[in-house]
């Protein structure tokens, strides 16, 4: 975790156009191997010259390429002062991308990103559910309000503002490739297609639609035992094929 001091600086526009561009330098030169182990793939860009409160506004420290190393996370944890490195799990990606450790030599290959869109009751959740792998990453505003507010099918409008600002804070990590993970899935309704493809342009992702017909989608919600506000969800598979484009 960053020191209070650095959190700005390490959310700041300049600190990530700085690190993705020297990250795709290392890319370039040895396929993204750590600098110091040149073992392992580098998942960390280390300051050779530590960050203090005194020098982390001088770009000369902080953003200067030769005050930068490229760097596996077993590597990175033992430059570091504290034992809690020690404890926590490698990675295996890196802005937007893997090492598929198959071969001898780790491979550097893109993250795959779903969006998956249908209609309420369509069938998207059990589409990702056959087809996600163990360490997939699966984002769903549905599955947030059934964790936040404790019902998948009842949305109180009070943590509505609240399930869009995690969401919204996640699709930004995505967009910026700061998601662990070989395969995302994003589950969305999105009947509209221009705002469909603007979300998928955003998250980098690829467009699955999960097609079921009006009356497929209406069954469905008759049949659904946790479903108990049936009439509203009757209105959102109506209003969805209204939308749909």
């Amino acid at each position: 975790m960053p020191r209070e001091f650095a959190k700005k600086f390490y959310q700041s526009a300049k600190w990530r156009k700085c690190r993705g561009d020297y990250v795709k330098s290392r890319q370039l030169t040895d396929g993204g191997l750590c600098e110091i182990c040149r073992h392992r793939p580098g998942e960390e860009v280390h300051h050779v010259k530590e960050l203090t409160a005194e020098n982390i506004a001088d770009p000369r420290i902080a953003l200067n390429s030769d005050n930068l190393k490229f760097i596996c996370r077993e590597c990175h944890f033992r430059t570091r002062d504290d034992n809690f490195g020690r404890f926590m799990p490698q990675f295996e990606t890196t802005v937007g991308a893997y090492f598929d450790f198959g071969n001898s030599a780790p491979v550097l290959k893109q993250q795959k990103i779903y969006l998956v869109y249908g209609a309420p009751f369509s069938g998207k959740s059990e589409y990702v559910k056959k087809r996600m792998k163990y360490g997939d990453f699966v984002i769903n505003i549905e599955s947030l309000f059934e964790v936040l507010g404790g019902c998948r099918y009842n949305f109180p409008q009070a943590l509505f503002g609240n399930v869009c600002d995690i969401r919204d804070f996640v699709y930004e990590k995505i967009s910026r490739g700061e998601i662990n993970a070989k395969t995302i899935w994003v589950v969305e309704s999105l009947p509209e297609k221009k705002k469909r493809e603007n979300r998928a342009k955003q998250l980098k992702a690829e467009l699955v639609f999960v097609e079921s017909a009006r009356d497929e989608c209406i069954a469905r919600v008759y049949k659904s035992k946790k479903c108990k506000d049936k009439d509203k969800f009757l209105r959102f598979v109506s209003q969805w094929f209204e939308k749909f484009t």
